[in-house]
């Protein structure tokens, strides 16, 4: 039996981890004639010189010195498998594809039986979710928007072979000769798209040489989706409009973009008030840049149109066409994901008990809306309260005194029910979400992972309990002790811990001092407080002044358990709080969570608390997505996360 020869190329993209396991899985399978060739698009550090040692007899390296993108980073292979003429298929694999064995063998007994058949696509399995399609093909609808088939469908509902309109290039079997016939400039994908719409631009140019494209069930591949780029960032919503927009004028007629203009235009215009309303206004400029720089791109684009090898009508191709808007995970679904980053059972079944509106609000708030002042602009207000409904509505109202109800229940994520003041920011994030916003969640994922039932948990600066209310789920057999200097903060944590056995609560700041000091709270309804003037006086446009007490970590420790684990949250005070615990941190090498500030004063203070940490042996470690740690190879005040002004990182001996 004769086995035509395959080129598979895979484009690496600083994800070394995601390429050795996809070549881990490709060396598995049980086609016998292929080849592997290795696109390094310009990646930082050794990652190429990495995969040639490893793989140096099984792959065909090629470098490039620069990030070409999606497009002409294949392209550059594609050529030189067309020009050597040996290989009768080239197939395309994302670095986060993982192969079942028999796949290869699938699609090319497929492509054997069926010539006219220029591409050929795999089911798309979804790693995170293996019950649930990726992708089985391209989907395009009338408003000029092009999609994933099948996506977070069942994966039984797609058993049958069928005709697609197009492939997803993820992981895509071409034909040689059909790439051959439909290049334009020497260029088989369009170098200028870059990324993100390649795949469905050559699919429309296959279909109007008429050579069709099939889902092939048999064949599959698992597909992680979105780890070379992500999802929802500013890289994809500048080059999806402007790519779209690209997609529309250059591979369809005129009369078709006339005849659905109000479809267009409403799914563009559509797309920009949904940013909108949901606060997303980070977003919104790479999306009217995109979106701009299609339109001033266009000239360039039509030249290419000409050039398109069209044999058949239109309505060949318009047959295919659907009317579609968005694509949406299902909540048990995003339930179910968020719950598959924790280690073991226990934990998942926690997870699994999340209210289901959980992810959806939280992720609201960690996408950015919550750091636009709500009361800097009416506008935001009223997009508010159609983004978040009825709760934050009651908000509103409170905020305008124009609702006497002051406390209000919250539901932490987890289901414990805790009453909130409604006016507080830091409240209203637990009253909305369950949860509290930006890079929070991975600290709360650390926690999650690494509390023991014997741990003694110190929540400094413990603001309304969240990190209180976490800690008691885990700490079973050992002890919560929380520390709120704030009057009217700590009255409600009082009232929600009355229920909590080994909790104890403590209207006292720590400091390096056991006197009286002074508590300069916020008035702008941030939440926010702290006894360092320089902080308050710097961040806080309005602000109280209040004496407080206070005491050393090294003295509250004569009468209390010792930590195994410090959460500190204190605005610019964690010099003040390390120095009064000199002698627990050395001798006890409890593990603590801080916050470290990017700049200004903030990073002052933080340099000073680092300092107190390096002379003690304590190590500094990021919080991963997931929760897990990784250890720094410089300061932390240099490893902040772009875009944000702080974060938390875990400091261990």
């Amino acid at each position: 039996m004769s086995y035509l020869k395959v080129s598979i190329i895979i484009l690496n993209w600083n994800g070394l981890k995601d390429t050795i396991e996809c070549l881990e899985s490709l060396k598995k399978i049980t086609y016998p004639n292929y080849e592997v060739i290795l696109v390094d698009n310009g990646s930082k550090g050794n990652e190429a010189d990495i995969l040639e040692k490893k793989y140096k007899d099984y792959i065909k390296l090629i470098r490039n010195k620069e990030n070409l993108g999606f497009a002409e980073g294949n392209n550059v292979a594609i050529r030189e498998v067309i020009k050597e003429g040996k290989s009768d298929y080239i197939l395309l694999l994302n670095n986060d594809i993982i192969v079942e064995p028999d796949f290869l063998d699938e699609l090319v007994k497929y492509a054997k039986r069926h010539p006219e058949v220029g591409s050929i696509q795999p089911k798309m399995i979804w790693t995170v979710y293996p019950q649930l399609i990726d992708s089985v093909g391209l989907e395009y609808s009338r408003n000029g928007n092009g999609f994933s088939k099948g996506i977070y469908e069942p994966i039984e509902k797609y058993n049958q072979e069928k005709e697609i309109f197009g492939c997803c290039a993820a992981a895509c079997l071409y034909r040689r000769e059909a790439l051959e016939d439909i290049k334009i400039n020497d260029e088989y994908f369009d170098k200028d798209f870059f990324a993100l719409g390649e795949d469905l631009d050559i699919a429309f140019r296959l279909q109007w040489a008429s050579w069709k494209a099939w889902y092939c069930p048999k064949a599959i591949v698992y597909h992680f989706r979105g780890k070379a780029i992500g999802t929802r960032n500013k890289f994809g919503c500048y080059y999806g409009p402007r790519n779209q927009t690209w997609n529309l004028f250059k591979n369809l007629p005129n009369s078709f973009i006339l005849k659905n203009l109000h479809w267009i235009i409403l799914e563009q215009l559509g797309q920009i008030g949904i940013y909108l309303l949901q606060g997303r206004f980070f977003l919104l400029k790479s999306i009217l840049k995109g979106r701009l720089d299609g339109y001033l791109g266009l000239r360039r684009i039509l030249k290419k149109r000409k050039r398109i090898k069209k044999t058949v009508n239109f309505s060949e191709i318009e047959k295919w066409f659907i009317l579609k808007w968005r694509v949406k995970i299902p909540q048990e679904i995003q339930l179910i994901v968020y719950a598959k980053n924790f280690s073991n059972n226990s934990e998942r079944s926690l997870f699994l008990k999340l209210s289901e509106k959980y992810l959806a609000e939280a992720n609201k708030y960690h996408e950015g809306f919550f750091e636009n002042k709500i009361s800097a602009k009416t506008i935001r207000l009223v997009l508010g309260l159609y983004r978040h409904g009825p709760k934050y509505g009651k908000y509103i109202l409170a905020r305008l005194g124009l609702l006497k109800q002051k406390d209000v229940e919250a539901r932490l994520f987890w289901g414990k029910k805790i009453i909130v003041p409604l006016q507080d920011n830091d409240a209203a994030v637990l009253f909305y979400s369950g949860a509290i916003i930006g890079l929070e969640y991975r600290l709360f994922r650390f926690f999650i992972k690494n509390l023991k039932e014997n741990d003694v948990f110190y929540d400094v600066g413990a603001n309304y309990g969240f990190y209180t209310f976490l800690a008691d789920e885990f700490i079973t057999k050992g002890e919560v002790h929380a520390f709120e200097p704030q009057e009217d903060v700590f009255v409600y944590l009082e009232k929600n811990t009355k229920s909590l056995k080994n909790c104890f609560i403590n209207k006292i700041a720590l400091s390096n001092t056991i006197e009286k000091l002074y508590l300069y709270v916020a008035q702008n309804y941030s939440g926010s407080n702290t006894i360092v003037s320089d902080i308050a006086s710097a961040q806080f446009i309005e602000m109280k002044k209040s004496e407080i007490s206070a005491t050393t970590l090294d003295e509250y420790v004569k009468d209390h358990k010792k930590p195994t684990v410090i959460k500190i949250d204190v605005e610019g005070a964690e010099p003040q709080v390390l120095k009064g615990g000199i002698g627990t941190l050395s001798k006890e090498s409890p593990i603590i969570a801080m916050e470290i500030w990017r700049e200004g004063k903030g990073r002052e203070l933080s340099e000073q608390a680092l300092s107190v940490l390096d002379g003690l042996g304590y190590k500094a470690y990021k919080i991963k997505d997931s929760g897990d740690i990784k250890l720094l190879s410089k300061k932390p005040t240099e490893s902040i996360e772009k875009g944000f002004g702080l974060e938390n990182f875990i400091f261990m001996k």
